[in-house]
């Protein structure tokens, strides 16, 4: 993470997370302690407008980190190791990512669910295409989401002006077992993730 000039396509001193990526980037180059930096993750669901809020969701990832050729990709590439699987000592970067993978049309979701399924079972697996009447139901496969209230990425904007599907989520309905009800309200009223699962170390 060597200090460069970085181009840019849009003015990047508009956009409220690059100036923090960079001035954590910059604050923590030279401190041997910390090996990357971990990012705060909205994962929206079904469409641009609702955000999984329950604890399926990885809160925080691992998505900058130092030019180390010791450090590989851990398991599915959600985070990274180092040596006999150490988990990497981490600051944050109080920036977000916006992570949109699960916002498409209900049939591309399906025809992109069967696709990775295909990754998964190997060469020679033929993953099967969905007709035309077949689609992802998002409204099965979700125990929690609440709605957006912040502003998208000036870069999504014309793609969500753009988006030719609707979901009307009732937020109010949760799908949790009695121990993740407790959990949630919990972390509703603290803010506090209790048991958690770190991919890192915070120093």
């Amino acid at each position: 993470m060597e200090k460069t000039d970085i181009q840019f396509s849009w003015d990047w001193k508009q956009q409220p997370n690059v100036p923090k990526i960079l001035k954590a980037a910059e604050h923590h180059l030279h401190n041997k302690k910390v090996e990357g930096l971990i990012f705060e993750y909205k994962h929206f669901y079904g469409t641009y407008d609702y955000i999984g809020d329950s604890r399926r969701w990885y809160a925080y990832e691992i998505r900058l980190i130092k030019n180390n050729r010791n450090f590989y990709s851990y398991r599915d590439g959600q985070g990274f190791r180092i040596g006999k699987d150490r988990k990497l000592f981490v600051k944050h970067t109080h920036a977000s990512i916006y992570h949109y993978g699960w916002v498409r049309h209900p049939h591309k979701q399906l025809e992109k669910l069967n696709n990775f399924y295909g990754l998964w079972n190997g060469e020679g697996y033929n993953a099967p295409a969905p007709d035309d009447k077949e689609q992802f139901d998002f409204f099965k496969n979700v125990d929690s989401v609440s709605l957006f209230k912040e502003s998208h990425p000036a870069v999504m904007h014309k793609r969500i002006a753009e988006k030719n599907w609707h979901l009307n989520f009732d937020i109010n309905k949760k799908k949790f077992s009695f121990k993740d009800k407790i959990l949630y309200r919990l972390e509703q009223i603290t803010g506090i993730r209790l048991f958690r699962f770190r991919n890192y170390t915070k120093v």
